[in-house]
């Protein structure tokens, strides 16, 4: 897949969000459904593109597959608590407060301890298997469309009021 394809699913992500951040509404169950699909097929996509760019030997790919499927589970899990960030953040869009802010501004800097410190733990465990320059086009793989989705999400998710 395309860096383009990735942003145009990144899009709807965050088109969904930015709807919501355009109107004072609860986050609703529609909103959720829309937001996991989404992330589904980024998933998808995402899996291919590595599949594309690592090169990997049918030796390193059995041990790789493995652990790339236990990372991005993982990944997952700390991304699960940035979708409810933006969705609060959504909810609350006209009705912010500086308790509200405070909160959101936490769990967000705890959304990116956690992230880092997964990424850590995985380096040590893909250097066990593959070459450091290996892991190295890996995690600079992961941060090329880790960016793609954080650019698309800064330009659609107003600042605060």
């Amino acid at each position: 897949m395309s860096m383009r394809k990735l942003l145009l699913l990144t899009l709807l992500l965050c088109s969904a969000a930015g709807t919501v951040c355009a109107q004072e509404t609860d986050y609703t169950a529609d909103a959720a459904e829309q937001i996991e699909i989404v992330r589904a097929a980024t998933a998808a996509e995402r899996k291919i593109m590595v599949m594309k760019e690592m090169n990997l030997t049918a030796e390193e790919a059995e041990e790789f597959w493995p652990l790339y499927e236990e990372f991005r589970n993982e990944m997952r899990i700390v991304g699960d608590k940035r979708v409810r960030i933006i969705t609060d953040y959504a909810a609350s869009y006209n009705s912010m407060t500086n308790e509200l802010a405070e909160e959101l501004l936490d769990d967000y800097m705890d959304y990116m301890d956690r992230q880092r410190a997964v990424t850590k733990r995985y380096i040590k465990k893909f250097r066990a298997i593959l070459p450091d320059r290996k892991v190295a086009r890996y995690f600079q793989l992961e941060h090329k469309l880790d960016a793609a989705v954080d650019f698309e999400l800064a330009a659609r998710i107003p600042l605060m009021e």
